[in-house]
């Protein structure tokens, strides 16, 4: 809003008069204001001096979008025109077939050598002891929090950190039975640790070895 049409400037005159010398105040003269109403005009923000032009009419004020909003609309189409085009299928729902409630998924991991087992079947291993359960974490992860009846061992010496994995000789200590059923799990679906395991195990002589790879965040908040 032009200065003119906020504030109404009021001139302190001074001077010798019939009155005595006393000041008065006199509006100053419209024209004044229009004159310097440009010169108030406050400038818009960088931005949307970049984004906007304004357009000044004698009635109204309007801003329309400058070309650049316009291009990138159009680009955007283009693109998803020609994704239709190359692949008709990618703006198609994907339906992944579903069954059961949470405590019943799974990750569905393909090519893996260990099989997963859900939240539920890990619940039934713990309570009826049908198998060994080993927390693949090092043990200062098992000790702030693990799922209660898991087991930890020690980490397979001469390997660094980023690789670890649990010790298979000192589970042997816990499992004598290569058949025994074994369950691991670690940090969740994109921790390797029990993977890494999983598979050391089966190299060693184990048959029966699977993982609840949803991991200890999952428990914690399904379970508890």
């Amino acid at each position: 809003m032009a200065c003119a049409a906020r504030t109404r400037t009021l001139t302190s005159v001074s001077g010798a008069s019939s009155d005595g010398g006393v000041s008065r105040l006199i509006p100053r003269p419209a024209d004044a204001d229009t004159r310097n109403s440009d010169a108030c005009q406050e400038e818009p923000p960088v931005f949307a001096h970049r984004t906007y032009r304004v357009s000044a009419s004698a009635d109204s004020r309007t801003i329309r979008p400058r070309y650049g909003l316009r291009a990138a609309g159009i680009a955007l189409f283009v693109t998803l025109m020609t994704a239709l085009l190359i692949n008709p299928a990618s703006l198609t729902a994907q339906t992944v077939p579903q069954s059961g409630t949470v405590f019943e998924s799974t990750l569905r991991e393909s090519n893996q050598r260990t099989a997963e087992v859900s939240t539920d079947e890990l619940q039934q291993v713990l309570r009826d002891g049908s198998a060994i359960v080993f927390d693949s974490r090092p043990h200062m992860e098992y000790s702030v929090s693990h799922i209660p009846g898991a087991l930890n061992v020690a980490p397979k010496p001469g390997v660094p950190m980023s690789q670890y994995v649990s010790d298979v000789a000192d589970i042997g200590r816990f499992v004598p039975d290569q058949a025994m059923p074994i369950v691991l799990y670690c940090d969740g679906p994109f921790c390797g640790k029990s993977k890494r395991l999983g598979e050391e195990l089966l190299d060693a002589g184990y048959t029966n070895v699977r993982r609840y790879q949803l991991g200890a965040p999952t428990w914690r908040a399904l379970v508890g």
